[in-house]
């Protein structure tokens, strides 16, 4: 009885590795979409960006926040290099859209010691749907202290 017990039990582990190698077999044979633009939504909203220093005191002293905004706008938007191989479509320093206001608000945090730049292709799609996306860059004056708290 224990012999049989045993052989079942090795034949269901070989039924299991079996689905999972034909599960696999499948899901790679599976056509892949190669036109992005079947799959992503078109834009709805031209896109604005801006790029705002925000003062505040701390300590007695005042502090800037250097924070990169993206919104939905009317301007018309143009091929833009963020610098380095980082590129969008966008209208530079035009006005925020009012109509069909209020939008959604989010704060992005890209990681300590980066810039919201590396995150374009998010932000721009995200304004681009009536989105307000702000990206605050990161700063400490003691990297340890920030990193170990």
């Amino acid at each position: 009885m224990t012999e049989i017990h045993k052989s079942g039990a090795v034949y269901l582990r070989i039924a299991r590795v079996v689905m999972y190698f034909v599960a696999f077999v499948i899901l790679n044979l599976t056509p892949v979409i190669s036109d992005a633009s079947e799959i992503i939504p078109k834009a709805i909203f031209n896109v604005g960006y801006q790029v705002l220093d925000l003062k505040y005191l701390k300590d007695e002293q005042v502090k800037t926040l250097t924070v990169a905004v993206w919104y939905p706008t009317s301007a018309k938007p143009k091929p833009h290099n963020y610098g380095g191989p980082t590129e969008g479509k966008i209208a530079v320093g035009a006005a925020p859209l009012n109509e069909d206001s209020p939008y959604p608000f989010l704060v992005f945090s890209h990681g300590y010691g980066g810039s919201g730049l590396g995150a374009v292709f998010f932000t721009e799609a995200l304004a681009a749907h009536g989105w307000i996306v702000a990206c605050p860059d990161h700063y400490c004056e003691d990297p340890i202290h920030a990193v170990y708290g």
